[in-house]
């Protein structure tokens, strides 16, 4: 999705800067008239600074433009960084709406739209992955004579980091399998995302109580449980969740007349660095969290 704000007219104190854009244009014309030649007026430009990007969220990202003249602007939002991941298209390749490599690019993440001279523009693209590079391209056609530059403004920024949260009432037991000791959870996923899971009893043979206590994120993602004991391989595991109800079936081999804690956490599906590298191992404001629920195992659900 993609929206577009206008600021309003041009205010008095920018009065200088329409000056200085007259000048400009005497300043070419007088060096056509000297030349000998018929005067034509150099292709569309920005004014100093612009682009520049205003606001870049987990899946939001929006631009500032700001021309001299009006014009009509080619744009598109690229993941990736110019001359590394991705190659910057040229002038051409906007106009047709395509990548660097000639790909279509999606019509959420590009576009064009006539611009007037010294007034703003936002403009905002939805539908973003967190915690990635993404590269802005911004092309000025003449609305007299069609003429663009060489190449594209580039900006480069990075979406902000977000961790995906476990809804409210979930997970919950979906159902009991028929297999002995098993569990199927049913999660409510809104983020892509990866799932890592423990589950711990919750008072182990000469251990400590731990009936109020979870393990944290990096533990519960290291397999670990609260006190930094390894936990079983049947009873810890990870997953890859896309949006909407998914469920989950863990053959756990819970014990008859026990109570157990099942601890997930939730990462971003694409995040490249980990907790203990960000200093997360242990809950923060914005940091992941880990969502606890009860598991009672009884006979006659075994």
């Amino acid at each position: 999705c993609c929206w577009i704000m206008f600021e309003s007219p041009l205010e008095l104190r920018e009065k200088p800067a329409v000056a200085r854009f007259i000048r400009y244009l005497k300043r070419d014309t007088t060096a056509a008239s000297q030349s000998g030649s018929r005067a034509v007026l150099a292709y569309p430009r920005f004014y100093d600074g612009y682009p520049q990007v205003v606001e870049a969220r987990s899946r939001v990202l929006s631009f500032e433009v700001r021309t001299m003249e009006p014009a009509k602007l080619f744009w598109c939002v690229l993941p990736g960084v110019a001359g590394g991941d991705i190659k910057a298209p040229t002038t051409r390749q906007m106009q047709l709406g395509e990548d660097g490599l000639g790909r279509p690019v999606d019509s959420s993440l590009r576009g064009k739209l006539d611009v007037f001279g010294y007034n703003r523009r936002t403009i905002t693209c939805g539908g973003l992955e967190p915690d990635t590079q993404y590269t802005i391209c911004c092309v000025l056609a003449s609305n007299s004579t069609g003429q663009m530059p060489d190449g594209a403004t580039v900006l480069r920024t990075k979406t902000d980091l977000c961790f995906p949260i476990v809804p409210t009432g979930y997970p919950k037991v979906n159902n009991v399998p028929s297999a002995p000791g098993a569990v199927e959870l049913l999660f409510h996923i809104t983020d892509p995302c990866r799932a890592y899971y423990v589950i711990t009893p919750q008072n182990p043979a000469g251990g400590a109580n731990r009936l109020h206590v979870a393990p944290t994120p990096a533990q519960v993602v290291s397999g670990e449980g609260a006190t930094g004991e390894k936990v079983p391989e049947h009873r810890s595991g990870t997953f890859l969740a896309s949006p909407g109800f998914v469920e989950v079936f863990v053959d756990a081999r819970l014990e008859a007349d026990q109570v157990y804690s099942f601890h997930v956490t939730l990462l971003p599906r694409n995040m490249k660095m980990t907790l203990t590298q960000m200093n997360l191992g242990t809950a923060a404001e914005d940091g992941p969290k880990v969502t606890s629920i009860y598991l009672q195992v009884t006979k006659e659900n075994q």
